[in-house]
């Protein structure tokens, strides 16, 4: 999650939006959703989606059911000072 937040800032140049913390970990840890996972960022959320479409007929149902483990990573993150938590979204740690 914490490399999401890096990665997204990184592209976009914006703060990740926290919502979108809770769809990271639904992604990544079902393995065969994970197997077809671009390994670049080169590729848009739409295009892959409509090209798995099987795969995330269940994403909702798995967004649910690991909310509060998205939720501890978040806070894990934070108070590990591995994530920034801030009113446009989150980020990656900044240094001092």
């Amino acid at each position: 999650m914490a490399r999401a937040t890096k990665d997204y800032e990184r592209i976009r140049a914006t703060a990740f939006p926290l919502p979108l913390g809770f769809v990271v970990l639904p992604l990544v840890l079902h393995p065969p959703t994970l197997a077809v996972l671009p390994g670049r960022a080169n590729t848009t959320f739409a295009t892959w989606s409509a090209d798995n479409e099987a795969l995330l007929a269940e994403w909702p149902e798995r967004t649910l059911r690991l909310r509060p483990i998205s939720r501890e990573a978040l806070l894990f993150l934070a108070q590990h000072r591995a994530l920034t938590v801030e009113a446009e979204g989150c980020g990656p740690a900044r240094s001092p």
